[in-house]
């Protein structure tokens, strides 16, 4: 295998330098913008090719067929976090390669694990390894929960230009340590906002203070009741639908855990002060148990050093909740909704999300992704759960009952997922070629 690591840094970096942050509505020419490169890239493999609008950012679709009578999808995403952190070393959008480190927004997630997987190909086309037929999605809205994720499934299925697959390929994962991962597990996200006015307009601290209510104290105390001093929900049931770990979970939990090294964790991720060191319980509650964080306010004063003594008449509490197997958005929204006006029947709850998401570890095509991670790697792969979601899988799952879901980790705890100086490791990009390179043959000569 030959990893052509100038092509490849210079596809990188033209994929970094479009600012596709799906966030804010004014980069939507960018979420174009970064379809259409992809697009160009696909086309040099001789994949047909279309852009497919949605009501809010497009979806590149692409097909690469072949004599095989496989049939996979290969789904990444190419929009980004917004990048204002004041920690940035380097300017987000500017790649910079130090030390065979790519620096840059998006590098890590998902572009750089995305460019790796045409990488693969091209290898395989030049030394006319057979190879399963292709059908690759490319969405840019995956960083906002995927909103429009299910319809465009729903329209090209439809119309055709989608068809079922035997199995579907995700990169878009991270694993921690020295071994290759293959997640098995997602939990679900729904994003909340909870509003409260209290009053026409800002009002004077000096002249209403003590009797006006202040609508930031009020959210502020009902979003402390919501959790313990050790960071436990407590809404009441709130946790009634949380299944229990199997078995197996709890055995594949322990088996990573007694890999993980909790400085190295601590150093990585920049947390100082954490509800458990032990390594077991960390993932138990990052892999299998629900969350709420708080993230915002909008209506408070955020200027550093500045102060304006008035007294909010509006502000808005925005929360997240990752979701655990058994539960719904729909259900986790409403029982926030139902605690919170038992405090205040003012405050207004609105939200979504996506649910969880749960892949069957023993198919044959997690089994061949084990292999993959073998060779590419040189370590067998752990199998693993996630923090995180990826709305995308959950609805794949939706439309396509019981398919294989393959979800191979390319990039590394310490690569700043959502973080300031976000990166790429060239040398982890060259493993993540061998590894996907792998996986494509295999499920090329599977049938």
């Amino acid at each position: 295998m030959t990893f052509h690591r100038e092509q490849f840094t210079q596809e990188l970096s033209e994929l970094v330098r479009i600012p596709s942050i799906s966030q804010r509505v004014e980069h939507k020419e960018d979420c174009y913008a970064v379809a259409e490169k992809m697009q160009h890239f696909l086309k040099k493999l001789g994949a047909e090719t279309r852009i497919v609008a949605t009501k809010g950012n497009p979806v590149l679709l692409g097909e690469l067929a072949s004599a095989s009578r496989e049939r996979i999808v290969i789904y990444n995403h190419l929009d980004v976090q917004p990048a204002e952190e004041p920690q940035w070393k380097t300017s987000p959008f500017e790649p910079v390669v130090k030390d065979g480190i790519m620096f840059g927004r998006g590098t890590t997630d998902d572009k750089g694990p995305a460019l790796t997987i045409l990488h693969a190909i091209r290898e395989m086309q030049s030394q006319n390894i057979p190879m399963p037929s292709i059908q690759f999605v490319y969405e840019t809205e995956e960083e906002i929960g995927s909103p429009n994720f299910g319809g465009f499934l729903d329209e090209t299925l439809g119309n055709g230009s989608l068809k079922p697959p035997h199995s579907v390929l995700v990169s878009d994962s991270e694993f921690e340590g020295e071994y290759p991962t293959l997640n098995y597990k997602l939990r679900g996200m729904a994003r909340l906002f909870l509003t409260l006015e209290t009053a026409s307009q800002e009002a004077h601290s000096g002249v209403v203070g003590g009797v006006a209510k202040n609508p930031l104290e009020i959210l502020s105390r009902v979003l402390v009741s919501m959790k313990d001093e050790m960071g436990n929900i407590t809404i009441p049931h709130y946790l009634d639908d949380v299944a229990p770990l199997t078995p197996i979970e709890k055995e594949m939990t322990q088996k990573v855990a007694a890999h993980m090294d909790v400085e190295k964790f601590k150093r990585e991720t920049g947390v100082n002060e954490l509800f458990t060191e032990n390594s077991e319980e960390m993932l138990t509650r990052i892999w299998h148990r629900p969350t709420m964080e708080m993230h915002g306010f909008e209506g408070a004063q955020h200027l550093p050093k500045v102060m304006k003594s008035s007294i909010p008449n509006k502000v808005t509490a925005k929360i997240s909740l990752r979701l655990v197997p058994n539960q719904t958005p729909e259900k986790a929204i409403e029982r926030i909704r139902a605690y919170v006006q038992t405090l205040h029947p003012g405050i207004v709850v609105e939200g979504d999300g996506q649910p969880p998401s749960v892949m069957e570890i023993n198919n044959p095509y997690m089994q061949l992704g084990k292999e993959a991670c073998r060779e590419g790697y040189g370590k067998d792969a752990l199998f693993v759960g996630a923090g995180g979601s990826i709305g995308a899988v959950a609805q794949f799952q939706r439309v396509w009952k019981g398919t294989p879901m393959v979800l191979i980790s390319q990039s590394l705890l310490s690569d700043g997922y959502h973080a300031p100086n976000e990166n790429f490791r060239l040398a982890q990009a060259e493993k993540g070629m061998a590894t996907m390179q792998r996986y494509l043959e295999k499920v090329g000569k599977k049938s």
